[in-house]
């Protein structure tokens, strides 16, 4: 199996330059033939995130920036970690998912 690692620096709140930035680093993982490509932490939101994970616009945009990179990466196999926010009474969680995007057929 031939793994791409993605180096990435994205800007926080960035996702229009990060969306690019994460499929032309699919684009280069195809044309070098991996079989799976791997993002950093974060790539999709920036970091470090501070406070903006306590604002609902920003993580509704960054979960629809994941969307979108999940229709890109539909028959391409993507590891991507992204921030999950939840908001509980009293109490905001933030975890870190692991999100695979796989390939059906090669």
């Amino acid at each position: 199996m031939k793994i791409a690692i993605a180096q990435l620096n994205p800007f926080i709140g960035d996702f229009e330059g990060t969306y690019k930035n994460i499929t032309n680093a699919i684009n280069t993982a195809i044309t070098g033939n991996a079989d799976l490509i791997v993002f950093p932490e974060l790539s999709v939101c920036g970091y470090p995130t501070r406070d903006f994970l306590d604002y609902k616009h920003f993580t509704k945009v960054a979960l629809q920036t994941v969307d979108r990179i999940a229709q890109y990466a539909n028959g391409k196999l993507v590891l991507l970690l992204v921030p999950l926010h939840l908001i509980q009474t009293y109490k905001v969680k933030i975890y870190t998912i692991l999100l695979f995007f796989w390939m059906v057929e090669k």
